[in-house]
């Protein structure tokens, strides 16, 4: 470009931004007659804000870095769809756009060995820096994805070959095989709605959440209503950032929950859908048409190879706070006993992860938000690292 006043001309030269990773420049030359300047300016690629915790998605065949066989093994392979905890990796910002990569599930870190990606403990700092093999430059590209280069070894990205992944440099293999989403984790391990009348999403408060504790009915032995609540309480707080108060007002409350028998809670709450008496259940959680009708989308992200909506939740009151069910028996006869007791513990978990706003349900038999949980041999109460952040990524919202 050039422009001229009073016998002055401007010529500005500007290198094209490229794709590699590299710094780009801007070269400015200021011609006034015979003298001139030159003044260079040079810049990383646009900053790359991503933190917290992420699954690395290839654009190509939709699947998901994890770390190969035990917590222990060294190796990283390319995987069609997590079906673990594995997939979930920490980007821990260092400096520009450059991160360590850790593995949520073992606390190893992405790790250059010669041509190789490993999974490796904290290699020893230089200075007050990580060990240039353990960082990595995070690239962004057109498309929304992007690269990672090793910052050791300058030519080297990461590179989905057939079902692993390994470095390779730049013209090694096809673009989209180093192109990589940095996703939320919605599809890692099935955390996805999948029940038909569910938003296709995931929902959080934006305060401190009221609950209501309402016992129906005679409360048998052992069951321990409130008990069970306050578990559950308590194991959802410790993993989000967020304040669930008790109170005994309904005009105060975003949840009500009622417990007793099941037969009994069903007619108080007067819900329509039908109970089989061989379904096994535990508990329910109102949680779609509250979400519906109260519910505010405030994004939509793509995860997983789909549009997910993120909903803020509201309502207070006996008409728009959301309504779960605890039961001291599935709806057998005869099964309260105190093997159910525990079972009650998972449900409360369960029933009130769903009013937080995990909707939907997790396929892994090892989660507590599983589908019909009274089909398990033994009941799961401890929340693992893929049910943690499906949920906990919304309440990042909050921030």
């Amino acid at each position: 470009m050039r422009a001229e006043r009073s016998g002055e001309s401007l010529e500005i030269i500007v290198s094209q931004p490229n794709r590699t990773g590299n710094i780009r420049s801007a070269t400015f030359t200021v011609r006034s007659g015979a003298l001139y300047e030159v003044l260079r300016i040079a810049q990383l690629p646009a900053p790359v804000t991503i933190r917290g915790t992420r699954v690395i998605e290839n654009n190509d065949f939709n699947g998901y870095i994890d770390v190969r066989g035990n917590a222990t093994s060294t190796l990283i392979e390319y995987i069609s769809k997590g079906a673990a905890d594995r997939p979930i990796w920490n980007f821990v910002h260092q400096r520009d756009n450059i991160f360590a990569i850790r593995n949520a599930s073992t606390g190893r870190y992405f790790t250059q060995t010669g041509s190789a990606l490993t999974h490796e403990a904290m290699l020893p700092r230089t200075g007050s820096a990580y060990d240039d093999r353990q960082s990595w430059i995070l690239i962004p590209q057109a498309n929304g994805s992007y690269r990672i280069r090793s910052v050791s070894q300058s030519t080297l990205y990461v590179t989905q070959v057939a079902t692993s992944v390994s470095l390779m440099t730049s013209g090694a293999a096809a673009q989209d095989r180093q192109e990589f989403r940095i996703g939320y984790i919605w599809n890692v391990a099935g955390h996805y709605a999948t029940d038909g009348y569910t938003p296709n999403g995931v929902g959080f408060w934006p305060g401190d959440v009221t609950i209501q504790l309402i016992p129906v009915g005679e409360q048998p032995p052992g069951f321990h209503f409130a008990t069970r609540m306050n578990t559950a309480r308590s194991t959802w707080m410790n993993v989000l950032d967020v304040r669930i108060v008790e109170t005994n007002v309904t005009a105060s409350a975003n949840i009500r929950v009622f417990g007793g028998n099941r037969h009994e809670v069903i007619e108080r709450v007067r819900r329509t859908e039908p109970f089989d008496v061989d379904d096994f259940r535990y508990g329910f959680a109102d949680v779609a048409a509250s979400i519906r009708g109260a519910g505010t989308r405030v994004d939509t992200i793509q995860a997983g190879g789909a549009a997910r909506g993120v909903f803020r939740m509201s309502g207070i009151g006996a008409e728009t706070a959301l309504e779960i069910g605890v039961f001291t028996d599935s709806g057998r006869p005869n099964t309260f006993d105190p093997f159910n007791i525990i079972f009650a513990e998972m449900a409360a978990i369960h029933e009130l992860g769903h009013a937080l706003g995990y909707f939907g349900h997790s396929p892994n038999p090892n989660d507590v938000m599983l589908g019909n949980i009274g089909r398990r041999p033994v009941p799961h109460v401890i929340l693992r690292p893929a049910e943690i952040e499906h949920l906990r990524q919304a309440y990042r919202y909050r921030r």
